[in-house]
């Protein structure tokens, strides 16, 4: 299978990575993979790069080990990037976001939303109730 490897130096949680000095080679897997953590044989002993791709799993991957089997082979364990192989889906997904930097839906409960309050308060004489010089408070809201 061929193997797209990148110098990819971005947060983990940013979208889309920048990725730098795309190179390829020839990889191979022995028996049953995890398409999560797969590890695979790779043509070549110096091995620089820290991320991948591999279009036969449709994945983008980091590099977590690299391993030298043999003179040639390289032995690579790889750890899937969810959110740069399924970027696509993730930016066309309709979403009601929770929170905004500038942009708020009033139906949505947020603790962390600052409202403005204010107050207005007016003192109206309604005269003697009940016992006199006793005063009353009325709170309307």
């Amino acid at each position: 299978m061929t193997i797209y490897f990148y110098d990819m130096f971005d947060d983990p949680r940013t979208m889309p990575k920048n990725l730098q000095n795309e190179t390829t080679k020839t990889g191979s897997v022995r028996g049953e993979i995890d398409m999560i953590r797969p590890v695979i044989d790779v043509e070549g002993n110096a091995f620089a790069q820290n991320y991948a791709y591999i279009p036969d799993f449709n994945r983008y991957y980091y590099i977590d080990n690299v391993r030298i089997l043999r003179t040639g082979i390289c032995t690579l364990t790889l750890r899937v990037d969810v959110l740069q192989s399924f970027y696509a889906e993730i930016i066309n997904a309709p979403m009601i976001a929770e929170r905004s930097e500038n942009v708020f839906n009033t139906f949505i409960a947020d603790p962390e939303r600052k409202f403005y309050q204010y107050t207005l308060n007016q003192y109206i004489d309604i005269g003697n109730v009940g016992i006199p010089n006793t005063p009353i408070l009325v709170t309307v809201g």
